[in-house]
This record gives C-alpha cells, sequence and structure tokens, in this order.
C-alpha cells in the first residue's frame, strides 16, 4: 500500500509540471511608436499612431487599447493598432496631449506603456494677389473693380484677408499719375503670408488717340453677337509712332472695370488712315492723313462684349473704351474713347 501511494503522488506532479496552461509565460510588450509631432491639417488633425511594434513574446495573439486623456482628442479606433488620434485645432495654434496610455494585453496579462502628441500650426496660407492693373487716373482702385487677393490654409478653412496702400505720387516727366503697391495680406490666427498688387494710373493728356469708326464718327455699337467684328484705330501721333509699339502688350479695357481686358486682336500692318486731332475721349478723329501711321485693331466681336461685359449693361449706357500697351523701350501709354451702346 505504501508504494502504490507514493507512485500516485509523483504522477500527479508530472502532470502539473507538464500542463502548457500553467506553464510561466512572459507579459506581452508595449510599443506605442512615439512621441508624436504633427503639422495642423484642419480643424481636426488626424495623426497617424502605429502600436503594431506591440508583440506577446509567447507568440500569442494580442489585443489593444489606447485610451484618450484629452478633452480635445480621441482616436477613431482605440481597438486598432494604428488609429488615427484626431485633434480639434480650431481656434488654436499647438496642441500638446499626455501623457496618455496604450494597453496591450495577451494571454490575461497587460502591459501599459505611455505616449505624446503635439500638432502645431506653422505653415503660412496661400496667398493669390489679383493680376496688376492699369488704368487711367480718376478710375475706381476699389478691390470690387480692380480685384482681391485670394488665400487658402490647411489649418483654417477661413484666413482672413486684408490689404493696405502705399501711394507713389506722379514722378517729374511721367505719364503716370499715381502708382498704388497694394499689400495683400492673409491670417490664419498663426502665421501670415503676403503678396503685393502694382495699381497704375496714367493721366488721360498723354493719351494717344483713339478711334472708333473714323469713317462716319459713329459712336454707336450694337451689343449683338453677331455682325461683323469689332475695329478700333489707334492713331499714331509724334508721341506716338505706331511701329515703335509691342503689338503684343495691347490690351484694352473699360474705364469702369479695369481687370476686365481683351487680349486677343489681330493687329494690321501700320498704314495712315486717321487723322489725329484730338485724344479726348467722344471726339472724332476722321478717317485722312496727317503723316503719320496708324494700327488697325480687330477683335472677335463675341469675345469682345462677353469679355467686357458690355451685354449687361443698360442701352443708352457710354462706355469709356481704353487700349493700354508698351512701347519697345518699355515705357507704357493709354489711348481712349468712348461708345454708347445700343
Amino acid at each position: 500500500m505504501r508504494r502504490a501511494l507514493v507512485l500516485t503522488v509523483v504522477a500527479s506532479a508530472f502532470t502539473l509540471a507538464s500542463s502548457p496552461r500553467l506553464l510561466a509565460q512572459s507579459p506581452p510588450v508595449c510599443v506605442s511608436g512615439g512621441p508624436y509631432v504633427a503639422e495642423c491639417s484642419g480643424p481636426l488633425t488626424l495623426v497617424p499612431h502605429d502600436g503594431s511594434g506591440s508583440f506577446d513574446p509567447d507568440g500569442t495573439p494580442i489585443s489593444v487599447l489606447w485610451f484618450e486623456e484629452c478633452a480635445f482628442g480621441f482616436f477613431d479606433d482605440p481597438t486598432s493598432l494604428t488609429p488615427n488620434y484626431v485633434i480639434d485645432m480650431t481656434g488654436v495654434c499647438f496642441r500638446h496631449c499626455g501623457p496618455y496610455e496604450l494597453q496591450v494585453t495577451s494571454g490575461g496579462e497587460t502591459t501599459k506603456c505611455q505616449e505624446n502628441t503635439d500638432v502645431f500650426d506653422t505653415t503660412a496660407p496661400d496667398i493669390t494677389c489679383p493680376a496688376d492693373v492699369q488704368a487711367v487716373w480718376g478710375s475706381s482702385t476699389d478691390p470690387s473693380v480692380t480685384g482681391s487677393a485670394s488665400a487658402t490654409d490647411a489649418c483654417n478653412p477661413s484666413p482672413t484677408v486684408s490689404f493696405s496702400d502705399v501711394i507713389i505720387p506722379q514722378a517729374p516727366g511721367s505719364n503716370i499719375e499715381q502708382t498704388i503697391i497694394r499689400t495683400w495680406m492673409a491670417d490664419d490666427g498663426c502665421q501670415q503670408s503676403s503678396c503685393q498688387q502694382t495699381i497704375e494710373l496714367f493721366s488721360p493728356s498723354t493719351g494717344v488717340p483713339l478711334q472708333f469708326n473714323p469713317e462716319t464718327c459713329d459712336p454707336t455699337f450694337q451689343v449683338s453677337p453677331q455682325g461683323p467684328s469689332v475695329v478700333l484705330h489707334l492713331a499714331g501721333t509724334s508721341n506716338l509712332p505706331v511701329t515703335q509699339i509691342d503689338n503684343t502688350s495691347l490690351k484694352v479695357s473699360r474705364f469702369d472695370a479695369p481687370m476686365k481686358s481683351v487680349k486677343r486682336m489681330l493687329v494690321s500692318a501700320p498704314t495712315e488712315a486717321i487723322k489725329a486731332v484730338s485724344n479726348v475721349p467722344g471726339v472724332c478723329n476722321q478717317a485722312g492723313q496727317d503723316g503719320w501711321k496708324d494700327l488697325k485693331l480687330t477683335f472677335s466681336r463675341s469675345q469682345f462684349i462677353d469679355t467686357l461685359g458690355l451685354a449687361q449693361l443698360p442701352p443708352g449706357s457710354q462706355v469709356q473704351l481704353v487700349v493700354i500697351g508698351k512701347r519697345l523701350n518699355g515705357s507704357t501709354f493709354i489711348a481712349t474713347n468712348s461708345i454708347t451702346l445700343q
């Protein structure tokens, strides 16, 4: 009887020692992958986290849980190894969250590790300035006429845009009455960016004659896309020999809307066709010869009407046209005249 009892005890001890569930196990390893530093990408900025380095040395599966510790942040999937930490960046330039926890569980054991996240707004808004403007002295320089800057920002969807002007008076010997250097500023609440727009206002007294219908001196213009091409005549003078014009620089616009400019035109070879007697809008420069060659500018009728917005004006409106261009020496000139819409 004594020998049987001893054998039973030994067998029981061997069974306990060889059971896999009762062998000593290693705790899981927690790897949270940080610290995390990110640039603000929107009012809700997603910061990717990576806990995939976590594992159980025994090879058993693991489960994870990310714990949110900040009132302004949350995990989009706290049980994922690779969630996004969503940080509310509304109205702030910097957020710090931490320490917060990642818990890794396997085989009934849990290991914790801590992490930190910083989010900054260090990127200035992207700002785009309106095009430079060349117009006649007296025309409006309000941004509703000369154009406004636009801005975008990754962090703030509505950056503020403002401007300030530096006014440069007429330089001696220049036909520029005034130059406005307009600085546009975009502000996202954290960073700023800027760009410059130049507005040049030319004296009408230094202009050269522009003529519409020199044969009849009829200033009326039929606002209809149907009909012949639109033809304007740029009269050469001693102030502006047309052979000294850079034809690629020519554009026609409305005095009251200098941003609306037609640049596509056919420029004929210089010929003597206009007798220049005045550069005052409304005064006719008739067909004839004065010893100076002139330029004939031909426009697509539909493009001329659409680009200058003539169809939106009521019949009877008087529109002052302005042709602006550059001489080959780089100096700018203007030519003006008026038409009456029908």
